[in-house]
């Protein structure tokens, strides 16, 4: 074999011995291959039963806490065991006229849960309606309100309630006679007082408030050391509104005025004279509440002085149908007839005779023929009666 020959044949098994090498590889890099993807497969078939097993956990705890939140299991337990549940949210919520009836309709799927629909009516103003819905949203249980109606009712603060709700039995739930207490936390806001705030002191069902106008005063005079009385009185401007009154302040010594809340009727007595400010604040019922002010000048004097005392005019039962009918002599002595025309009786009176008429008691002081008259006398004033007039129609006579 010559020199070639030999090149030639080193040339061929070269190439024998790769072509070896090469399907040697092959053949075992597709053995690895076929077993990688073996373990691929098998890894991720265990994966996707991990994942049933962990989503069969997840179900399990939400079934769980699922039946923890649902009413009981059965369901006329639940009818009255929920019932009573919102019959107490709706007394301390301070809803009037409330009423809470299941419906007979039912809707069951899949045997998992049943789920039950009630109605809630009564009336209450939106104070009491944010409690109340609160308190529903606050109860950590599968209920929902389907549909809710709230309608103003005439002449009134108050408002028309009506509600449809669901709630849930799950299956597994368990029967107790009461809602076990479940603190939710679905609520942005929290805290009761929160949203009475953002939603209380607004009204939905109206234009904008007007705030309350007082009528204008002038200045009060009081006499100083008397009880007396002072109205005011906020025009409301809102059909339907009422007004409360409060002091705000005051500058008068002594006690405090007193300010009728309803009225706006102030009570005070000053034993100082001066000059004075009360200052009076009218709160209107509407929403938001709306107020006006009003400062009250108070001029305080000296009391009148007493009038005298005058005379006590007669008696007009039998004194004013007493009349002097007759002036004549008697053997030389005047004398007066006084005709009572409630008796028929005739009274002969001369000067210095007393006599009493119903509630006049008196005495004959003077009689005179030529002007006509005679002057008595009764509660120490003397009188002028002339003839043809009565005790009731006597003048009296000035000194």
């Amino acid at each position: 074999m010559n020199q070639r020959e030999r090149i030639l044949a080193v040339a061929i098994g070269a190439i024998v011995v790769c072509m070896v090498l090469y399907y040697g590889v092959s053949y075992v890099s597709s053995t690895l291959e076929a077993r990688q993807d073996i373990v691929v497969q098998l890894e991720s078939d265990l994966q996707k039963q991990q994942n049933v097993i962990l989503k069969g956990k997840k179900q399990a705890a939400r079934l769980q806490r699922y039946q923890e939140q649902s009413l009981p299991e059965d369901v006329n337990v639940a009818s009255r065991v929920y019932r009573d549940w919102w019959l107490q949210l709706l007394d301390d919520s301070r809803i009037d006229d409330i009423s809470v009836q299941a419906l007979p309709r039912m809707r069951t799927q899949s045997d998992v849960f049943k789920m039950s629909s009630f109605t809630v009516v009564g009336k209450g103003d939106i104070r009491q309606v944010t409690k109340m819905l609160h308190g529903f949203y606050s109860g950590d249980y599968l209920h929902r309100i389907r549909s809710l109606r709230l309608r103003p009712l005439p002449d009134s603060d108050d408002l028309s309630i009506s509600m449809t709700i669901d709630a849930l039995s799950v299956k597994g739930a368990g029967n107790t006679e009461t809602m076990a207490k479940r603190e939710s936390n679905v609520l942005n806001l929290g805290e009761l007082d929160q949203y009475e705030d953002a939603i209380v002191n607004r009204n939905f069902f109206a234009p904008g408030n007007n705030a309350p106008k007082f009528a204008s005063v002038r200045e009060k005079k009081i006499h100083r050391g008397e009880r007396e009385s002072i109205s005011v009185r906020a025009d409301p401007r809102d059909k339907g509104q009422r007004v409360q009154y409060q002091l705000v302040s005051h500058n008068l010594p002594g006690d405090a005025p007193e300010v009728s809340s309803s009225s706006g009727t102030i009570r005070l007595r000053v034993e100082e004279n001066g000059e004075y400010e009360i200052v009076v604040l009218a709160t209107d019922s509407g929403l938001p509440a709306k107020t006006d002010q009003i400062t009250i000048p108070i001029s305080v004097v000296d009391p009148p002085p007493p009038e005298p005392e005058r005379p006590r005019p007669p008696s007009f039962d039998d004194a004013k149908f007493a009349y002097v009918t007759t002036l004549m002599e008697v053997n030389g002595t005047p004398q007066l007839w006084l005709s009572l025309r409630t008796t028929g009786e005739t009274l002969r009176l001369k000067v210095g005779d007393q006599f009493e008429v119903g509630e006049v008691e008196g005495v004959v002081s003077r009689i005179d023929f030529d002007l006509r008259e005679v002057e008595m006398e009764w509660d120490g004033q003397l009188h002028r009666i002339r003839r043809g007039q009565s005790l009731g129609q006597a003048q009296p006579v000035e000194d």
